[in-house]
């Protein structure tokens, strides 16, 4: 079977969405980011795979995403790539079928698109969702492989040219998917389908 990583943050106020928060306050903001939760988990429950759920700080038992549809991890603590090398790592320890990662800040990204990225790794080394701000909002791979999440300048518009150009190097093949908005700016939010506040 299939495995889907899930990367969430505890939803605190004043700890999510805080480029969105600038513009439209933490209350807002962190409203944003259940909704965005709530829509991810809506459209990740949707897709046919073994599902694992990796939160930034503590392991909810008891939150909306259920125990018995999602195994859930504590994050690795260390930069983005570190701790997506150490998501990959745990679900590879348990099977080594095609994995995918996404975020959840992706309000535009559905079910449909998650499976046609497991469909693309049925042909290719390498599925990519090239998100606005120049990261991805989803990454696929068939096996480990530490090298696609070195080296990289996280956080910057940098990282999906960085990563595609290692896919190159390591002559990896790949499928890119469309282009989706990673929801952090009030633009994000004006330029997505996320409905009016």
């Amino acid at each position: 079977m299939n495995n889907l990583i899930v990367f969430v943050k505890n939803p605190e106020k004043g700890k999510v969405k805080t480029r969105l928060a600038k513009s439209i306050g933490n209350d807002k903001a962190l409203l944003v980011y259940k909704q965005l939760l709530e829509k991810s988990k809506s459209e990740v429950l949707g897709v046919d795979a073994k599902r694992f759920l990796f939160y930034s700080d503590d392991v909810n038992l008891s939150d909306d995403w259920g125990n018995s549809q999602f195994i859930k991890r504590k994050q690795f603590q260390g930069n983005l790539g570190e701790r997506i090398i150490h998501a990959f790592e745990a679900c590879f320890a348990e099977n080594f079928d095609s994995t995918i990662i996404i975020g959840s800040d992706c309000y535009d990204l559905t079910s449909s698109i998650i499976q046609k990225a497991f469909m693309a790794l049925k042909k290719n080394d390498l599925v990519i969702g090239p998100a606005n701000d120049g990261g991805y909002y989803l990454l696929g791979i068939n096996k480990p492989n530490q090298e696609l999440f070195e080296g990289i300048d996280w956080s910057t518009e940098k990282v999906f040219d960085q990563t595609l150009q290692i896919a190159k190097h390591k002559k990896m093949t790949y499928q890119i998917l469309e282009e989706l908005i990673d929801l952090d700016t009030f633009e994000d939010l004006k330029k997505s389908s996320f409905p009016n506040l």
